[in-house]
């Protein structure tokens, strides 16, 4: 009977998405240059959110190195950003925590022994660069309403079919560049010579949960948000202190709970 119970769950489930995917992508294809309703869409809901906790993971590919990194992010408007890892592939990853007001110079430190040591450093230094030299500023939300905007300008944003990625069930938007046309050459995504991106969006919170970058067929970096929390209350010290006291953190850590390091959650589709 309980096996019975789940499949009617699944069903019902699946139906739920379905529905939901319809409505939001339309019953018929699109014309190229037309934007999707599931773009106005979280373009209007991400108007919205005034503040997000979320448990992030982010993996960089390069020739043979990938880097993977996963740890805790916390934003508030306008850009006031808070990270936090727990656990990654490069040397001092796990522990490190930064904070960031979205100007030349973030404050933070690495993990290990090195914690002891709060330094001040500019956002892009090469030391805080990530392996395809992606920045702070590149790790929000809001940079993947950016790649939205910047596609509907300069190629298409067209709905991509339905597809399950970090234990979500996403509508995936695939972002192309018009013939002719190319990425501002300040861009950091232009330096990379991708192909396409591909922007994975939660229909039910109407919020993008994962961006991904590809190059010759293969995903050469993913930013994506798991437990993602809009909206919620977070004390402004959290984004003027790296090293916490023990109150804050007990909050931020019952906010987002300790989870496990677990990159094979994110496959290359």
């Amino acid at each position: 009977m309980a096996s019975i119970n789940r499949g009617k769950w699944h069903i019902a489930s699946m139906a739920v998405f379905a529905s939901l995917f319809i409505t939001l992508c339309g019953v018929q294809v699109e014309a190229a240059t037309a934007t999707p309703p599931l773009v106005e869409q979280v373009q209007a809901h991400y108007a919205q959110v005034t503040n997000y906790a979320s448990m992030m993971y982010a993996e960089e590919v390069k020739g043979d190195r990938v880097q993977r990194r996963f740890g805790r992010a916390f934003f508030a408007r306008p850009s006031l950003m808070r990270n936090e890892l727990i656990d990654g592939t490069e040397f001092g990853d796990a522990g490190a925590e930064a904070i960031y007001d979205g100007g030349e110079k973030m404050r933070g430190h690495q993990g290990g022994m090195l914690r002891l040591l709060t330094v001040s450093m500019r956002y892009d230094g090469l030391a805080l660069k990530s392996l395809l030299g992606f920045t702070f500023r590149e790790m929000t939300l809001g940079a993947v309403l950016e790649r939205l905007n910047l596609y509907q300008q300069l190629g298409t944003v067209a709905v991509a079919g339905a597809q399950r990625i970090g234990g979500v069930e996403t509508v995936a938007l695939r972002l192309q560049l018009a013939a002719g046309m190319t990425l501002p050459p300040e861009d950091r995504v232009a330096k990379l010579g991708v192909s396409h991106e591909m922007v994975y969006v939660d229909p039910r919170s109407y919020l993008p949960v994962a961006w991904a970058l590809y190059k010759d067929g293969q995903r050469v970096r993913l930013l994506a948000f798991e437990v993602l929390k809009v909206n919620v209350e977070l004390d402004p010290a959290i984004f003027r202190t790296v090293k916490l006291q023990d109150a804050d953190r007990a909050a931020l850590l019952r906010l987002l709970p300790a989870a496990g390091w677990r990159p094979e959650q994110w496959p290359a589709p």
